[in-house]
């Protein structure tokens, strides 16, 4: 058999291709090895971090929010303690339209919540949304009997707000989620899920009130089941604060409101401290705590009764009478004289072919300016505003800081209105010298107002909080009282206008006798704001529909010397300020000055 070689001859251009298909082979090994050295040194930590989130959450831990107290440290605002519902969408994955039924069936959670997290699942797919908080105990052995049919949904025990009265409510406002812009705020430093304060000391205060979240890394397995802790860091509790307010005055300015539209303001008039603010009616700010759903909402916004409008701060009304002592103090500043005129009251005064009348309809015969104050006569106040003129008149409300918004601790404060209308008439230099017409004054200014009255002529700002303390009892910061302006005008004029609205309250036939407390020398105005013409007689006047008949008006303060109260009432269509109002003013003053012992200097026990 003859031999044959291994050896065989390549063809030359069969060895080009080969060394080709070499040469390509090489090349895309290189692209592998250079690929795989980018993807591990170059991509390998976001992978990592991408492989981490895979199977590790980030759950906060929300810090308990500060308590806020009242002067004697009574509680407005607590915490409890309660279970929420989270959802991980991540977690949900492919599984939304059998959770959402779920969801619904089980806990009654409203589609639109479930639609806006859903809709939003691209933003934080891997952290907990809140869902539903406050859950009952019914709901959570509910949820721990089905969670297998809750893929991405877990439970949390966490600190929930707690309003002890709902008469704060206007003031310490309420809590809501935070929304997406706050969290994209790099100053705000909110977590998802944060709750944040709308309205009230919970908005103004919000960053010494929420202390600092803390946070739990947890490992999780395929079905998104917590499996073990793999990092904790406390959260740092908030900040507590203390008020100024008085929360016995204020429950009791609350209770003597129920069932009518108005407003209370309670000021020391020796610093601006608010000891008391209510507005009627209330709404219980508890609601918020679990997330109010769509229907609670609506049913707030749509009331006609407007329950979410703080009318001791924002709501705006012709004072009427009770601006006749600010009248007279600027007549007595412009001429003392003034308080020895003698205006002659028939029940009524024509301008031009208009005829202005006076609340008693036979009039009041001849009057000075205190028995005009002490009656409450407008016939003398019509004459005394034509001789003032408007500009004065203006001038006059404008020291007394009307037309401006005194900067209350607490936000959306109204301004009122003072109109310097181009086409003026006597007619409304007559109605502005008794408070109607071209002039819009919130409770709050009118209380300001008196405040200087009773102090000798210092504005000063509102303010609610007194302190604010850390969680283990160290004072972070305090507020002192801030003198806004001081009113130009002679100390004699404060002093006779102060013996006028003594003589309203003490003397023999005062509009406001109804708020006598003998021994506690109250001094004060009522104040009746029409917002119709005044009906000829009483009969026609009883058949005015409720929402036309005039608001009903106190201002004043107590004692005369030394006063450490100063209060004002509206009753919202009340009728006569004597009869609806200072009733209200007799009680109040009578339980902070006589029935008990107040801390008058803010020291705290």
């Amino acid at each position: 058999m003859p031999f044959i070689s291994l050896q065989t001859s390549i063809n030359p251009r069969m060895k080009e291709k080969l060394q080709s298909v070499i040469f390509v082979f090489c090349i895309f090994f290189i692209i592998l090895i250079f690929y795989l050295a980018y993807l591990q040194l170059i991509k390998g930590k976001d992978f990592l971090e991408q492989a981490k989130y895979n199977r590790v959450r980030i759950a906060y831990i929300r810090a308990p929010r500060g308590l806020i107290l009242d002067r004697n440290h009574k509680l407005l605002a607590s915490n409890s303690v309660g279970y929420s519902l989270y959802i991980t969408m991540e977690d949900a994955k492919n599984k939304e339209a059998e959770l959402k039924k779920n969801l619904t069936k089980l806990f009654d959670v409203e589609k639109e919540n479930f639609d806006l997290i859903y809709k939003n699942r691209m933003i934080r797919p891997y952290q907990s949304q809140l869902l539903l908080k406050n859950i009952s105990k019914k709901q959570l052995i509910i949820f721990e009997e089905n969670k297998n049919s809750l893929p991405g949904i877990s439970v949390r025990l966490e600190p929930l707000r707690f309003y002890p009265s709902e008469g704060i409510c206007h003031i310490i406002g309420y809590l809501s989620e935070v929304n997406e812009s706050k969290l994209k705020d790099p100053s705000g430093n909110y977590d998802p899920g944060d709750l944040a304060g709308q309205g009230g000391l919970e908005q103004a205060y919000d960053n010494y009130l929420r202390g600092g979240n803390g946070r739990e890394e947890i490992e999780v397995d395929a079905w998104g089941r917590k499996t073990k802790v793999l990092a904790m860091e406390d959260p740092v509790k908030g900040a507590n604060l203390v008020t100024t307010l008085d929360l016995g005055l204020q429950a009791l300015a609350e209770d003597l409101l129920k069932n009518r539209k108005g407003a209370v303001v309670a000021l020391n008039p020796a610093n601006g401290e608010v000891l008391a603010l209510v507005s009627s009616p209330k709404y219980d700010p508890n609601i918020f705590i679990g997330g109010v759903t769509v229907r609670e909402w609506k049913k707030l916004i749509n009331n006609p009764d407007l329950p979410l409008l703080n009318r001791a701060i924002q709501g705006q009304y012709p004072p009427g009478s009770t601006m006749k002592p600010i009248v007279s103090v600027g007549a007595l500043s412009d001429d003392m004289d003034n308080a020895k005129i003698l205006n002659e009251c028939t029940g009524e005064f024509p301008i031009k072919d208009k005829v202005f009348r006076c609340w008693k309809k036979d009039g009041h015969g001849k009057v000075d300016m205190g028995h005009a104050i002490r009656y409450s006569c407008n016939i003398f106040f019509y004459k005394l505003g034509l001789k003032l003129g408007a500009k004065k008149l203006i001038n006059i409300f404008k020291e007394f800081n009307f037309g401006n918004a005194a900067g209350i601790d607490i936000y959306t404060e109204k301004a009122g209105l003072i109109s310097e209308h181009s086409q003026w008439f006597p007619g409304n230099t007559a109605q502005l010298a008794i408070g109607q017409g071209y002039i819009l004054a919130t409770p709050l200014q009118l209380a300001i107002a008196y405040s200087a009255l009773a102090n000798g002529g210092t504005i000063y700002r509102p303010f609610m909080v007194s302190k604010v303390i850390s969680y283990d009892n160290k004072i972070l910061k305090e507020f002192a009282p801030v003198e806004l302006k001081k009113i130009d005008f002679p100390p004699e004029a404060f002093n006779m206008v102060r013996s006028y609205l003594w003589q309203a309250v003490n003397g023999s036939g005062g509009t406001g006798v109804r708020a006598r407390i003998p021994g506690l020398d109250v001094s004060g105005k009522t104040g009746t704001a029409q917002l119709v013409a005044r009906p000829m007689d009483e009969e026609e006047e009883k058949r005015l529909p409720a929402q036309l008949r005039p608001h009903a008006w106190f201002a004043c303060f107590a004692p005369m010397k030394n006063p450490k109260i100063c209060l004002v009432i509206l009753v919202e269509h009340g009728g006569e300020g004597g009869t609806s109002a200072a009733p209200i003013a007799k009680e109040l003053i009578s339980y902070y000055l006589k029935d008990e012992p107040r801390n008058f200097d803010m020291e705290i026990n």
